[in-house]
């Protein structure tokens, strides 16, 4: 794997989400579908919607179809502007915390909570032209066949890592995001 990725060069320790991440990368870079020739040049002369077709099917795999998750990040500044991004990716990483037993779907309704950004963690708005308070939301846009979850078992806020041994249930079949 070190021939793959440099990061497992050495004796240092990786974790599973990154073996698992680069794995995953390198399946999809393998299997991804390629567009021809042909098909690119029986593109008429607006061909922009054509090219950005071809440039996302040349960027899709069978990894992608099973294990993909799409997200939508939503930040409204204080002042009513709001940003979008979406995002990829093969894995949702969620926060757990310390004290009584959870379920899977309390750790994922944490997840997609909104979050206020306040003092010390503001957002900069390309509006304002500095940063200020926001409201920052994440919404499910597409779940995959097979959801990859990561409990992140280790909290380092207090300048050191500590593990946390909270239960975490899950169910074993039919894992519900529609409300998400």
């Amino acid at each position: 794997i070190a021939r793959i990725n440099s990061q497992f060069l050495g004796t240092s320790q990786n974790d599973l989400e990154e073996f698992l991440h680069c794995l995953l990368n390198v399946l999809h870079e393998d299997t991804k579908l390629q567009t021809s020739q042909a098909d690119m040049s029986q593109q008429g002369p607006n061909e922009s919607d054509a090219e950005a077709s071809a440039v996302e099917l040349s960027n899709h795999s069978r990894i992608k179809e099973i294990f993909n998750l799409h997200t939508e990040s939503v930040l409204e500044c204080s002042y009513g502007t709001k940003s979008t991004s979406f995002e990829e990716s093969f894995m949702l990483s969620l926060p757990i915390v310390q004290g009584h037993d959870l379920e899977l779907m309390d750790c994922i309704r944490g997840f997609f909570e909104s979050e206020q950004l306040a003092e010390g963690n503001e957002f900069f708005c390309p509006v304002c032209k500095h940063k200020v308070r926001a409201l920052k939301q994440l919404h499910l846009i597409r779940a995959p066949p097979v959801l990859i979850v990561q409990l992140r078992r280790f909290d380092s806020t207090s300048g050191r890592k500590t593990k946390i041994y909270t239960h975490v249930g899950f169910p074993l079949v039919e894992l519900d995001l529609c409300d998400l």
